[in-house]
């Protein structure tokens, strides 16, 4: 789920401190058996740190495409531009996400192994969470 929830890094465009992910749509009116809700990406010196929630009714299972469209608010222009996608971050599709979680020879964070959270795919059908204490750097 680390690298999962990597797609809402391009909050490192912002040069606010943090910020919330404020709409996550589906792409039709279906009722999707995967949701991802809560975002927040916080920046600390120069550290992307990232909290939320993700429930599947399913297994999630390789792989996983997705698109991402992102637009940054300009509050001083009252004007919302999007995001170009640059080196995966931004506005970008993307064939796999599961190549976003951690490598199998590679033990997940302490954090998540206390909250079970998985940390690669496959991911077993559930609700997880995480916590902004959990402190997870994506960049």
């Amino acid at each position: 789920m680390l690298k999962f929830l990597l797609l809402f890094q391009f909050i490192c465009f912002s040069l606010s401190d943090h910020a919330i992910v404020y709409k996550i749509t589906s792409c039709n009116n279906e009722q999707y058996p995967i949701m991802v809700s809560h975002v927040k990406i916080q920046k600390q010196n120069y550290k992307l740190f990232i909290s939320g929630s993700l429930e599947t009714k399913i297994n999630i299972n390789n792989p996983i495409k997705a698109q991402l469209n992102v637009k940054k608010y300009i509050k001083t222009l009252n004007i919302w531009l999007p995001v170009p996608c640059i080196d995966k971050m931004g506005s970008c599709s993307f064939d796999d996400l599961c190549h976003y979680g951690i490598p199998n020879n590679e033990t997940c964070p302490d954090d998540f192994i206390k909250n079970n959270v998985p940390c690669r795919c496959p991911i077993p059908t559930g609700n997880y969470t995480i916590n902004p204490d959990m402190q997870v750097r994506i960049i």
